[in-house]
């Protein structure tokens, strides 16, 4: 289970990463949509193999809940750090 967290971490960065706004916000310069494309895509395969992980293990249906919650804790930080970050880069 610890490792799929720990995947599941840069899976939503690179989520959040992937949208053009905020990433444009991030780095004051608009990457390239084959980067974000590239951020996208590797975001959901990690996020598709955290869940594997937490499948493939004993205790299926306790594993995915946690996962869910642990995951909807970490995209709801994810969030807030950015939108941190992009309030201090307007200002």
């Amino acid at each position: 289970m610890t490792i799929a967290l720990v995947l599941a971490f840069p899976a939503i960065v690179l989520i959040g990463l992937a949208t053009p706004r905020q990433a444009g916000w991030l780095f004051r310069a608009s990457p390239s949509r084959c980067r974000i494309y590239g951020w996208r895509l590797s975001g959901w395969l990690l996020l598709i193999a955290s869940l594997g992980l937490v499948i493939s293990g004993d205790d299926r249906t306790r594993q995915i809940i946690g996962w869910v919650g642990t995951v909807s804790v970490i995209a709801l930080s994810v969030a807030l750090v950015f939108s941190g970050l992009t309030q201090r880069r307007k200002s």
